[in-house]
């Protein structure tokens, strides 16, 4: 079997998605004998991806697309297409491609969530209405990847939609102890508009935690927009305990997990954020919103419910100060037992197996 998925944008501020995307590629290998591909256009630096094989294209023309075809032998009796996001070529190679004869999976990542619709709304919704809405109905599939999202894409679509939640691998180390002092709150995230970035700053800037040794904020994450005015409200503002550190990955990442107590997402929409997934599995507790799109997390009382505001931030940022030692570990084992049960890469690539292989046996 053989997945060609589509993706508009491999850069970092786009790792959100195309990380979720391909995180499965190497256990559908493995454990299922099942080949991933990834095409999208040209970059001039692009990351490395195990277990993908990728295909640039500085031209996204139909030659190209049938070109690579044939040089690659696919053929609509073993490939299935994956298209990831909205309002890009993924749409338009992947009904292009289902024209062909393949089987087609969309998955929209968050970009049809009300709040996200509502930006930049006139011209969305007249996309939307002229051409993205009748394009998405002829998919066989279009994937949700959380309960709410599940739940609007059925309302907004005629097509067949089915819920596979991404994941994230399981730890390869034991977790570490995390220290005593100082607390140590994590955002890490790309910074833009819709992650509440800003508020949660000056949320932090008004609590008992600003300047105070006993607490530290660390924000990471390349730039999409919001970094000038971070630098300025920072400069602005005299803070001596929040840091900026821009975007992690690999073993820094690592560090930056095993040592904070809490993640602050205090985002807009989001799909089905895996920074949320990692964070728990390091024991972290999440401050988050409802519009991050994982209210399991909520009902099972393992995050603190915040919404994109100053004040509930502020709240929220209260509350986590209080929490005594014994709270904090208790907590952090409860939430990182959870995402291990329910959200493990290899039940998440057994999922998704399962359901690629019922469409090519139509």
């Amino acid at each position: 079997m053989r997945i060609i998925n589509l993706i508009d944008n491999l850069s970092p501020v786009n790792f959100g998605i195309w990380n979720a995307a391909l995180a499965t590629a190497p256990t559908l290998e493995e454990q299922y004998n099942c080949l991933s591909y990834v095409w999208y256009p040209a970059l001039e630096k692009e990351p490395e991806l195990p277990s993908v094989q990728k295909r640039a294209f500085s031209i996204l023309s139909p030659t190209s697309l049938k070109q690579a075809l044939l040089e690659g032998n696919f053929s609509p009796a073993n490939t299935l297409i994956v298209s990831h996001g909205c309002w890009q070529f993924p749409t338009r190679w992947g009904h292009a491609l289902h024209r062909m004869g393949y089987k087609w999976i969309m998955v929209p990542h968050g970009m049809l969530e009300p709040w996200s619709m509502q930006q930049k709304r006139f011209k969305k919704w007249l996309y939307f209405s002229l051409l993205e809405r009748r394009l998405l109905a002829k998919a066989d599939v279009i994937r949700a990847v959380g309960t709410p999202e599940f739940n609007n894409l059925q309302k907004m679509l005629s097509a067949k939609v089915a819920l596979i939640p991404n994941g994230i691998p399981s730890l390869h180390q034991p977790l570490l102890e995390k220290p005593t002092s100082p607390r140590h709150f994590l955002f890490m995230a790309r910074l833009h508009h819709k992650k509440g970035l800003l508020p949660m700053v000056q949320a932090w800037l008004k609590s008992s935690l600003a300047n105070n040794n006993l607490y530290l904020l660390t924000i990471a994450g390349p730039d999409d927009g919001e970094l000038p005015e971070l630098k300025a409200l920072l400069a602005s503002s005299g803070a001596t305990n929040i840091q900026y550190v821009g975007a992690v990955y690999g073993e820094d990442k690592e560090v930056l997990l095993q040592r904070s107590h809490f993640y602050l997402l205090p985002s807009f929409s989001e799909g089905f954020p895996t920074s949320l997934l990692e964070a728990m599995q390091y024991g972290l507790i999440p401050l988050m919103t409802p519009g991050c799109n994982f209210p399991e997390a909520l009902q099972a009382e393992l995050a603190i419910a915040i919404t994109p505001e100053e004040a509930t931030i502020l709240k929220g940022l209260n509350q986590a100060a209080k929490l005594s030692s014994g709270d904090l570990n208790n907590w952090g084992q409860k939430a990182a037992a959870f995402v291990n049960q329910n959200y493990n890469l290899n039940h998440i690539a057994e999922l998704q197996y399962k359901l690629y292989r019922a469409m090519l046996e139509k």
